[in-house]
């Protein structure tokens, strides 16, 4: 992937706020699910406040790139960012804690390594992004350790707890997919 035009920038920016949007309803919801479970609990909240407070930037991005908090809202769901965003909302509803750990851990990791590549492509050129879009996308550089280590924690202890190693991994291949489906949507734009 190299440099992305002004319309891509922008799909990318608002299936972003989108799928954030999702993601934190879908992390907020099982950590209520799993309230029983602290640890657990505790680690999807800490998920969705971190979307959370990395709104301001969304927005302040959002705002470079001419793109208002009502477009944000209203615009419509490209098909690949329907498919990330279902995906994520089903693991809400149905995904046990291993499951739904394993999904983040992978799900930082490749989006993560995504953002680094886009950021790299762009980063010499002299027509990128604005700066503040440049420096929301390489926030996402690389993903943080914390959270992949809470992340297999939470995985090692759900399968000591008795989850079956089947259900802890029967999602995590749909991650991969449903990532490429978001790209796609943002690269037709």
């Amino acid at each position: 992937m190299t440099g992305l035009s002004l319309s891509q920038w922008r799909a990318w920016l608002i299936s972003e706020y989108q799928c954030q949007v999702a993601e934190v309803a879908a992390f907020a919801m099982i950590a209520a699910r799993c309230s029983h479970h602290t640890q657990a609990a505790s680690f999807f909240t800490n998920i969705a406040d971190q979307l959370l407070r990395g709104r301001p930037t969304v927005l302040a991005a959002a705002a470079a790139l001419d793109i208002d908090e009502r477009e944000l809202a209203q615009a419509p769901l490209r098909p690949g960012v329907h498919e990330f965003t279902g995906f994520v909302s089903w693991l809400a509803l149905h995904g046990t804690i291993g499951e739904t750990a394993l999904v983040v851990r992978h799900d930082w990791i490749l989006y993560c390594a995504a953002c680094a590549a886009l950021a790299d492509a762009v980063s010499p050129q002299v027509s990128g992004p604005p700066p503040i879009v440049l420096r929301y996308l390489k926030g996402y550089a690389s993903p943080p350790q914390q959270v992949l280590d809470a992340a297999r924690a939470l995985v090692d202890q759900a399968l000591r707890d008795g989850e079956p190693e089947a259900q802890v991994t029967r999602s995590v291949s749909l991650t991969a997919i449903t990532l490429e489906g978001f790209w796609r949507a943002v690269l037709a734009a």
